[in-house]
């Protein structure tokens, strides 16, 4: 047991991974002050911008490098599965090789939670406010040249933590649209660049001669469309920015329809 148990324990989990090791969980209720902290006099806000060349990028031009941890245990994963396929299915070898590729993929999936903790933990701790993009992550995981990069970054769980995390701390997290121009418009002048390609990591702004940084000028227009949202009533910011619900339509009444034969006449 890693902490002290508080409160009263409602339900107890015991869960095993693939690579045989037991876990129990145990849900308890505790005192809301307990476990959410007082807000820090910190004032701090910072912009974010996801990405895959850098993990992350901070308005104030600082990078992240991205996690490469599926990479790194790549070839030994693939050596261990071409050697699973090699063993007879159900046999004793057999579950001893599937055994040892659930420890590896455990490994990376460990490694890769680390990462993204620690991460989290330090945006929430040094800023009152963080500024996110809501990437369509499903869409873009698509992509076959980028979808094991995506899917290596985890950038829905890193969103996840940032979440709770911000909530647990009292910070407050504020997501931008999805399709804000954030990349392509110039952060001093507002000129939007309609024909940036995604392989240029820098361009040059014709209207105010800025040099840009293509991931530092996306956090920082991510960091000022924020704090224009956060100007916005709730309702409004509810209804205008973030209600992407279909539109319903009424239910019209349907007659029943007569059992038609092929000829034309109608079957009792």
């Amino acid at each position: 047991m890693h902490r002290k148990i508080e409160g009263a324990i409602n339900q107890i989990t015991i869960s095993r991974t693939p690579s045989g090791k037991y876990f129990v969980s145990f849900n308890s209720t505790v005192a809301k002050n307990k476990v959410f902290k007082q807000k820090d006099n910190k004032t701090d806000k910072t912009g974010i911008d996801l990405g895959i060349e850098s993990f992350i990028t901070t308005d104030k031009g600082e990078k992240i490098k991205p996690p490469i941890f599926l990479r790194l245990l790549e070839r030994r994963l693939k050596t261990s599965q071409r050697s699973l396929s090699r063993k007879k299915k159900f046999s004793a070898n057999f579950h001893k090789q599937r055994k040892k590729i659930a420890v590896i993929h455990e490994k990376i999936a460990y490694q890769r939670l680390n990462f993204l903790h620690q991460l989290s933990f330090k945006i929430t701790d040094e800023n009152q406010t963080i500024y996110l993009e809501d990437l369509n992550v499903k869409g873009m995981i698509k992509n076959r040249h980028l979808s094991k990069s995506i899917a290596d970054a985890s950038w829905g769980e890193f969103t996840r933590q940032l979440k709770y995390k911000s909530k647990w701390r009292d910070k407050e997290l504020i997501q931008i649209g999805r399709f804000e121009a954030s990349s392509k418009t110039c952060s001093v002048c507002e000129w939007k660049n309609k024909y940036l390609k995604f392989h240029q990591r820098k361009w040059l702004c014709p209207e105010c001669k800025t040099i840009h940084d293509r991931d530092i000028n996306a956090a920082k227009n991510i960091l000022k469309l924020g704090q224009d949202m956060s100007k916005v009533k709730p309702v409004e910011k509810s209804t205008s920015v973030f209600s992407f619900k279909k539109r319903q339509v009424g239910s019209v009444k349907q007659e029943p329809v007569p059992n038609i034969g092929m000829h034309g006449n109608l079957l009792p």
